[in-house]
């Protein structure tokens, strides 16, 4: 089931399989507390197209930019 990582908080999720970069975001912008312009990274590649969809062994992961605060 793919990971999802923003900080410290983490989350495996079957659910989330099949769905896309966006959805997942969208789904756990709350449950993770994502902040706003977060990089996206999938696999630890920087992600440019969102509407990539996740697959059962992916980590899909929100970072704040250095330097940012919040």
């Amino acid at each position: 089931m793919p990971r999802i990582i923003c900080g410290a908080n983490e989350l495996d999720d079957a659910n989330l399989t099949g769905k896309s970069v966006d959805e997942s975001k969208s789904e756990l912008k709350d449950v993770l507390n994502v902040p706003e312009g977060a990089l996206v990274r999938l696999n630890g590649e920087e992600v440019g197209a969102r509407n990539v969809s996740l697959r059962e062994d992916d980590e899909l992961e929100f970072v704040k930019p250095a330097g940012s605060k919040g």
